[in-house]
């Protein structure tokens, strides 16, 4: 029996009619999960079918487990009278079908198999990974005459926007609105500390005295982790009053959800199983035969699990994101449940102020709406007599107790959980990209060195060194995944593998390595003739010669050394392209000066050294110093203000960061906001980075507190 479209789905509808009416081929909706976009989805599809009776439609996902879920939706809306077809690792529909369900990765390798024009709608699930260097080619390179994004939560950790692929949100609608609205479950957060009862009062006379405590002391001192056989005991005391609710445990790891599981006579979902085992157990828990199920980020996003009553909350993570994708495994509104019970037994100081930041954003949503119909959408409840009588007052106190820099141990303490979470030694790589986590810099300075710091966390290279054996099967499976030999740089973006120095260092060379793994060396090198081909499709799409930048940031293209080393340098790699030197930008003055003033009047302001670097559609700050001789003379050239900003500016730039962060920014925040001015002239101007912290009444890497 065909469904009708809820309420909010008709005005998502309605966006994407109107989107289309309007010429737009693309578009990108967030919505909530338990909202059920891709049943939103269904139903944009039958309106476009009515216009377009046969036209064919590709469902694209990372995920195997959710293409299968999505396929059955698509079959129970349209029937029989359609065809379906998979393509995957295990199954290549080659026959022509009207729907095909894709796994990314799959498509990303076979992808000159199909026609980009084969397809006239094409949909995106889990939207945000389409960033990721393989899945973004893979999706770029359809050309259907309406590509759809679905997502619930768009942000990405990397900072990348999706909205570079899809344009535009035509339709947004939130977790916490569509609670408030009664569509989702509401939410009866409980957060198990009762250890920490017997520390209250200490922990107030140290706020009431100005003492300032680390991250580390305070959930050394004051969150006393439970034994998982004190959780399981906890759990189900609460389960015994919920006596058929069915409940989803977060775990660390598989070992740590293998563990747990025996405790609570549980089953445990992860990756590494076969989608058969996977598919089993999560039928025999939508099915009630089994009621509890320990989780390793499987079910993070994506998977529908409506019947949820409890989640369970052992992992710590520093993302807001994945709590809320964890949290909507049970959001799902089912019979006779209209509220999920999140039990977190993760207590630590940053755990709380996640909580509490989640918490506002309900407040903020609720005054927004004025007076929701919906009693309590959102309880916080700190179990222990004491905080039930004031609860926000142990937040509140901790603010007070406030946060220093990092010490020492919680440095040491943040990189050991990290080696936890990835089961190795972390990569300087690795915690770069972890905006919650401080940069490999901060560690080198502190410890020394970066190795230092691993040997003063006890992560040697002995602790999770690999055998040889391991170091080969890891590029043997590369290869696989990439269908060829992989290059030194499809090794550098995998932050899952060693590093190619480590190859080297072990046998004695990458290519010597490459034959150890049977692998053929330069097999798929390109050829003069490809590069050329990809520096005047480059040219095409750019509308004028590429620079060496325009290179850099365009993962997808060979190096600009590439082109050097094959053609001496890389003007003679233009020139054989048959492109001019520096045809865009080999303009006069009055040119550059027209290009920086229009820069300008897009910021509002006048532009930074920093601003024209990260801008590849300009021309290149050494272009205008070569020209002009200094940025100042290029400035007054362009009659823009060479004022530089007061130290007083400076300063109200920095709290006002702080203040959109919650914190004190780090160095790396300043690095990626090319709204501000850089970590160097703060250094410059201040004496240090930290001086400049100071200035503006900001402990070095202390949490900010209003």
């Amino acid at each position: 029996m065909a469904k009708i479209p809820r309420k909010y789905q008709i005005e998502c509808l309605e966006a994407l009619t109107k989107a289309r009416k309007e010429g737009k081929k693309k578009a990108l909706v967030v919505m909530a999960s338990g909202l059920g976009k891709t049943l939103t989805a269904v139903f944009d599809v039958k309106e476009f079918l009515k216009d377009n009776p046969n036209a064919r439609v590709l469902v694209l996902c990372h995920s195997a487990d959710i293409l299968g879920q999505i396929k059955e939706v698509f079959r129970g809306e349209f029937g029989d009278e359609y065809s379906y077809g998979m393509y995957n690792t295990n199954e290549k529909a080659t026959h022509r079908t009207d729907f095909l369900f894709a796994n990314l990765q799959s498509v990303y390798l076979h992808r000159k198999e199909f026609d980009p024009k084969e397809f006239d709608y094409v949909i995106v699930d889990e939207a945000h990974h389409s960033q990721a260097v393989t899945y973004r080619r893979a999706v770029t390179y359809f050309k259907p005459e309406f590509l759809l994004g679905l997502t619930a939560t768009p942000g990405r950790m990397d900072g990348l926007d999706i909205e570079d692929i899809f344009e535009e949100t035509v339709y947004s609608y939130s977790l916490y609105e569509a609670i408030l609205d009664g569509w989702l479950a509401r939410v009866n957060h409980v957060i198990e500390l009762d250890d920490l009862e017997e520390r209250l009062d200490e922990l107030k006379k140290v706020s009431e005295s100005g003492e300032t405590l680390s991250v580390a002391r305070l959930n050394r001192e004051f969150f006393v982790p439970k034994r998982d056989e004190e959780i399981a005991k906890v759990i189900k005391e609460k389960l015994s009053f919920r006596p058929n609710a069915t409940t989803v445990i977060f775990c660390q790891t598989i070992e740590h959800a293998e563990r747990f599981a025996k405790l609570m006579d549980a089953v445990v979902i992860h990756s590494s199983l076969s989608v058969e085992k996977r598919t089993a157990r999560l039928d025999s828990f939508r099915n009630r035969v089994v009621k509890s199920i320990c989780a390793v980020d499987l079910l993070n996003e994506g998977i529908d699990v409506p019947s949820t009553d409890v989640i369970v909350f052992l992992r710590t993570t520093q993302s807001t994101r994945i709590i809320l994708q964890q949290l909507g495994r049970g959001l799902r509104r089912a019979d006779n449940k209209d509220e999920v019970l999140v039990l977190d037994f993760v207590g630590n100081v940053e755990r709380l102020r996640q909580i509490k930041r989640m918490k506002q954003e309900f407040e903020d949503c609720l005054k927004k709406y004025g007076n929701s119909t919906i009693k309590e959408p959102y309880k916080l409840n700190i179990n222990t007599s004491k905080f039930k009588e004031r609860q926000v007052d142990i937040l509140q106190i901790l603010e007070n107790a406030g946060f220093c820099r990092y010490s020492d141990e919680e440095l040491i303490e943040l990189l050991q959980t990290k080696a936890k979470s990835l089961g190795r030694t972390p990569t300087k790589k690795d915690v770069d990209s972890d905006n919650g986590m401080p940069s490999s810099d901060t560690y080198a300075n502190r410890f020394g060195s970066w190795n230092k710091a691993l040997e003063a966390a006890r992560l040697s290279p002995s602790q999770y060194r690999r055998t040889d054996k391991e170091l080969i099967d890891l590029l043997k499976a590369k290869a696989e995944s990439l269908g060829r030999t992989p290059m030194k740089n499809d090794i550098r973006l995998d932050s899952n593998m060693p590093n190619v120095s480590i190859y080297a260092r072990r046998f004695g060379s990458w290519k010597k390595a490459l034959r150890m793994a049977g692998l053929l060396i330069n097999r798929y090198r390109i050829s003069d003739e490809k590069l050329i081909e990809l520096l005047k499709a480059k040219a095409k799409s750019l509308g004028r010669t590429p620079t060496e930048k325009d290179i850099k940031l365009d993962s997808s293209m060979p190096s600009s050394t590439t082109y050097a080393k094959r053609f001496d340098s890389w003007n003679q790699a233009l020139e054989a392209a048959g492109l001019l030197v520096n045809h865009r930008f080999n303009c006069a003055d009055e040119k550059l000066i027209t290009l920086l003033r229009a820069k300008a009047e897009s910021l509002g302001r006048t532009p930074t050294k920093r601003d024209i670097k990260s801008d590849s559609s300009m021309p290149s700050y050494h272009t205008y110093i070569s020209k002009f001789g200094s940025w100042n003379k290029v400035l007054e050239a362009a009659s823009l203000s060479s004022k530089s900003k007061s130290d007083e500016e400076l300063i109200e730039i920095l709290k006002a960061k702080a203040r959109s962060l919650g914190r004190t920014p780090t160095s790396k925040d300043i690095r990626f906001d090319s709204s501000m001015p850089s970590s160097t002239t703060y250094a410059t101007r201040f004496g240090s980075w930290n001086q400049a912290l100071e200035a503006a009444g900001l402990s070095p890497n202390r949490l900010w507190r209003k």
